[in-house]
């Protein structure tokens, strides 16, 4: 009962509404997957930035491990340079992980970077030290050695005891190469112990040279031998400095800076892990709804176009082949879907009164058809009276034409009897006038006569034009 426009707009709706699902569904999908996209590229970014990170941490402790065999400028400007790209790239990083579990980590491998780098410049700072001490030893090895050499140029006493204190600095230089490889306690015992041993015979040298510049060069090796020692120990307290803060700095947060990296970066390929299938079923599941809402959407479409299409296309080729009917004379066709309340339904009732019209038609034809088979037949019939009439009065008048000619010849034989009574005898002249009074009779009823002629004549014509 709908109004047509109203079920197409109904059906429009529909169909609109679920586009607009289909849409909702597709947007959602896509918000979706763009803030799992989203998410996913963060993680990935972490994992970027923690891999580089560690990569940093990596390349520092090697550049160390360099500096430490090479102890050169360019080995300690290599290391700071690593350092350095290590705090820059933390800075950059640290911003990925605010607001997050791991955000406590990444400050953690923040404060551990600078314990490296503090524990580095420590190391560089007793590497010069020792660089320095080690400098300043090797100055009094060689003037030791000149020293003694110069004992044994001029000796005058005991040669084997010269040559013996030269082995003793040789020895405890020898120790001291090997401490400064190894850091050993027990390498550094040894130099001790050669120090103690070269400044023993040393000075039994002394006591056995005479010559006075012999012992002035037993004096000099004797206070250098004490400085060489005063030098070593500073030596030893840097190169015990240094492999302190190496193995309780540097070879800790190194790994502990590796180990926290790697924690993240498990932690963040986790997340991944997680969020990767995740945003994939998300996407699927959002693909497959959008699938289903529009397979579902262009059903009802055709459902709903095949009901409203045939709600009207039914009706209006009824009402066609009723027309048809119609059309070619048939008034006894039922008009159909009378009582719809849509345009339809008006369609029908304006045909229903274009039949009602056509039937009242015809009927006023067949009314007009009696009435003029009537007018026919009393045409006929008047002719026929009239054609009667006319012979009927036609007899009469000749009859009264024939009495009335017949009237007026015996009328002049009476007027000549009248006439030649009348000189013959008076008593025939009241005769005479009565007769003459019924002539005049005769001739007024003969005008009379003619007049109803006339008339007669008159109306037959007006009925003839009839």
């Amino acid at each position: 009962n709908q109004k047509i426009g109203m079920r197409l707009g109904i059906a429009i709706g529909a169909i609109i509404v679920l586009l607009a699902a289909v849409t909702a569904t597709a947007w959602i999908s896509l918000g979706n997957a763009g803030d799992n996209f989203t998410d996913y590229q963060l993680l990935a970014r972490r994992t970027a930035a923690s891999g580089q990170l560690n990569a940093d941490i990596l390349e520092a402790r090697v550049n160390v491990k360099s500096f430490l065999l090479d102890d050169s400028a360019a080995a300690t400007d290599q290391v700071e340079k690593s350092v350095s790209t290590l705090l820059d790239d933390y800075k950059s990083g640290a911003d990925l992980f605010a607001g997050t579990s791991d955000e406590a980590m990444m400050s953690q491998v923040d404060d551990l970077a600078n314990a490296f780098h503090d524990g580095f410049q420590k190391v560089a700072t007793l590497a010069g030290e020792q660089d320095a001490a080690n400098a300043k030893m090797g100055d009094l090895e060689a003037k030791m050695e000149k020293d003694l050499s110069g004992i044994l140029d001029g000796i005058g006493g005991d040669a084997a005891a010269a040559g013996q204190t030269l082995q003793l600095l040789l020895a405890a230089r020898l120790h001291v190469a090997k401490f400064l490889i190894e850091g050993a306690p027990d390498e550094a015992a040894q130099v001790r112990q050669e120090l103690a041993a070269l400044a023993d015979r040393t000075a039994k040298l002394r006591d056995g040279l005479q010559d006075p510049t012999a012992r002035s060069f037993a004096d000099d090796v004797l206070a250098r031998q004490k400085a060489y020692a005063d030098q070593f120990q500073a030596l030893q307290s840097a190169v015990d400095g240094r492999n302190a803060t190496i193995d309780g700095t540097l070879d800790k947060v190194g790994p502990q800076i590796s180990t926290d990296l790697d924690k993240l970066a498990d932690d963040t390929k986790a997340s991944q892990d997680e969020l990767g299938p995740k945003a994939a079923q998300s996407m699927e599941d959002g693909r497959l709804m959008a699938l289903a809402i529009a397979i579902a959407a262009i059903l009802f479409g055709v459902g709903i176009g095949f009901v409203v299409a045939r709600g009207i296309t039914r009706p209006i080729v009824a009402m066609t082949g009723a027309m048809g009917q119609l059309a070619g004379g048939d008034l006894e066709t039922h008009i159909p879907e009378q009582g719809r309340k849509d345009e339809i339904g008006g369609m029908a009732v304006a045909v229903q009164v274009f039949k009602d019209n056509m039937i009242r038609n015809r009927e006023m034809a067949a009314q007009e058809a009696a009435a003029m088979e009537a007018r026919v037949q009393r045409a006929k019939l008047i002719g026929e009276l009239t054609e009667h009439f006319d012979r009927s009065v036609g007899a009469v008048v000749k009859t009264v034409a024939s009495a009335a000619t017949e009237m007026q010849a015996t009328a002049s034989s009476m007027s000549a009897t009248a006439e030649e009574t009348a000189r013959q005898a008076t008593a025939v002249a009241a005769a005479s006038e009565q007769a003459s009074a019924n002539v005049q009779t005769v001739a007024s009823a003969t005008e009379g006569l003619s007049a109803s002629v006339e008339e007669i004549g008159r109306q037959m014509s007006e009925s003839t034009k009839i």
